[in-house]
């Protein structure tokens, strides 16, 4: 299935990945070097801010086309998804994509481009065992 596309002003210019039915979230402290900061229970991505125009995310089971420009900035990161759900979340929580998925751990892959104020976001996302999870709602 083709991935989620979502296209969309960020406040902020962050967004968060995470399970959102997991009761003790922590936000990742604030990295001013890296576009992805991460936790075992949330991932947090420095994009483009709403002033400086829109951020197109992509939410998919599997990575970017070949032949792009995409830079890896997370690989198969293990984030805990107690109630099987992932969501990217602006920094208000609106949710933007929404998956269910098989584990209880998911691994998460995080590409951008460009490196510096990205404004395109890939978030792929595989079960624990290695099998894609379920496609998300296109919203």
């Amino acid at each position: 299935m083709p991935p989620s596309r979502v296209t969309t002003a960020l406040p902020h210019g962050i967004l968060f990945v995470l399970d959102p039915t997991h009761r003790k979230i922590l936000v990742p402290q604030y990295d001013d070097n890296a576009v992805c900061s991460r936790n075992p229970t949330c991932i947090s991505i420095a994009a483009r801010a709403e002033v400086d125009g829109e951020v197109v995310v992509r939410f998919s089971e599997g990575p970017p086309p070949d032949g792009g420009t995409w830079i890896e900035v997370l690989r198969e990161y293990p984030l805990e998804t107690p109630g099987r759900r992932l969501a990217v979340v602006t920094s208000e929580m609106v949710t933007l994509c929404e998956s269910q998925v098989n584990q209880q751990v998911t691994p998460v892959s995080i590409f951008v481009n460009p490196l510096e104020s990205p404004d395109e976001i890939w978030i792929e996302m595989t079960d624990s065992a290695g099998h894609q999870a379920s496609d998300g709602q296109n919203r």
